[in-house]
């Protein structure tokens, strides 16, 4: 196998790694927001429980947004405890580690891909949860507000 073809091999391997590492990122991120839109939907209906006499009837369409969230945000961070990084060293290398050169990049990198396409499907379930968890309580605040002014 030519040698440029084994570079090109070990740099689709090292681009792979990266992806990876910036899936491991973004769901970090990801978890961040959704512990802090927790802890603010909490905040919110803890106060619209107790101001009760300040929120008329609408009252419970603001408990209705506070709880749509937090529960968004509850379903959107359980799951996986983190992304995949990909296969296990030891066992990748008992498995293939007496290939050629050529084939043990090239399952590496089918495997790595094979890694990101899953962590990808998981950030995007993730992110519908957080998309989801911030219109629903804007949605029903932007009502109150309208039933409050007729």
């Amino acid at each position: 196998m030519p040698e440029v073809v084994v570079e090109n091999l070990r740099a689709a391997v090292y681009a792979s790694h990266e992806e990876l590492s910036a899936q491991v990122a973004a769901d970090s991120a990801l978890d961040s927001k959704l512990m802090g839109l927790l802890a603010f939907f909490a905040a919110a209906g803890g106060l619209s429980l107790t101001l009760h006499h300040g929120l008329h009837d609408g009252r419970a369409l603001l408990l209705a947004g506070a709880g749509l969230g937090a529960l968004a945000c509850l379903v959107g961070s359980i799951g996986r405890s983190r992304p995949d990084t990909g296969p296990p060293p030891q066992r990748f290398y008992d498995d293939y580690g007496s290939s050629a050169e050529t084939d043990y990049l090239t399952q590496l990198l089918a495997d790595l891909a094979a890694t990101a396409e899953r962590n990808l499907e998981e950030l995007k379930r993730r992110h519908r949860a957080l998309t989801f968890a911030i219109r629903a309580p804007v949605l029903l605040t932007a009502l109150y507000g309208l039933l409050a002014i007729a």
